[in-house]
């Protein structure tokens, strides 16, 4: 299943970024739409309702989808969503062909939108099991896993340590952190992240300074994720830009940088 996501400063999306995405960036054609705001869920037609996400003002999550929003055969998907208080996020699903993610150029595009931090193109499927810990998730899906991983979660219990998985994705103020397939780092992310650090990485396929925003693509095709060089390169990228270190300063950098920016 093929993936992207694009994350943003909380409160950067609104209704008028989101609707004009969902013109001009949706790759697919919806039949439904669900939008969560003021804590309930409304379901809307498509093929009139589409301009009225424009003027949803304040919301959580608004949803198109080519089948039913809680259908488990989904297939194609986009989500706008606001994972409170760290990061807005974009997102484009397609579990099956037709490819529905944005291209390249799109992502290009929304890079330059205000308050954008990073995005990624991947594999979903990989990236959830890189990134899953609770035991229930494996065992319901039917998958194994090493009994020698299992360590106590404080939230989960028994849960699967995931430190070692080099794909894993996690989430820093204002942005989602993940060594992908392609990966495009704007303003805010190069606060964190040091640009010369991103031009200067060795082990990518191919590196590019865009100006505003660096784009670095770390292997050649998409499906080679699960490669040995693959994986080395993505604990190559996350050593040389320090993720360990800055998850470890995650709340610290929360309060200093992006509480006041909340406030504002």
């Amino acid at each position: 299943m093929i993936s992207a996501e694009a994350s943003f400063v909380p409160d950067s999306l609104t209704g008028k970024e989101v609707a004009y995405i969902v013109k001009n960036h949706i790759y697919f054609k919806p039949k439904y739409i669900e939008i969560w705001s003021n804590s309930r869920a409304r379901l809307f037609n498509p093929a009139r309702d589409i301009p009225k996400i424009e003027c949803i003002g304040d919301y959580a999550m608004v949803t198109l989808s080519d089948r039913p929003i809680y259908s488990l055969d989904q297939n194609l998907q986009f989500k706008s969503k606001r994972l409170n208080p760290y990061v807005d996020v974009l997102s484009w699903h397609s579990a099956s062909p037709p490819d529905a993610s944005p291209p390249d150029s799109a992502i290009d595009e929304i890079s330059c939108f205000p308050g954008f931090s990073s995005a990624y193109i991947h594999d979903w499927d990989d990236i959830f099991w890189q990134s899953e810990e609770a035991i229930d998730t494996y065992e319901s899906a039917g998958r194994s896993y090493d009994e020698a991983s299992v360590v106590t979660h404080p939230l989960f219990g028994r849960a699967i340590d995931i430190r070692k998985n080099p794909g894993r994705l996690e989430i820093f103020p204002g942005m989602i952190l993940l060594p992908a397939w392609k990966m495009w780092f704007g303003p805010w992310a190069l606060r964190y992240l040091a640009k010369e650090k991103l031009l200067s990485f060795r082990d990518a396929y191919f590196v590019q300074d865009r100006g505003a925003c660096v784009f670095v693509q770390l292997y050649e095709k998409l499906e080679d994720y699960a490669e040995a060089e693959s994986r080395r390169r993505q604990q190559a990228f996350r050593d040389d830009l320090n993720f360990d270190q800055l998850m470890a300063q995650r709340e610290a950098v929360f309060e200093r940088d992006l509480a006041p920016v909340l406030k504002d």
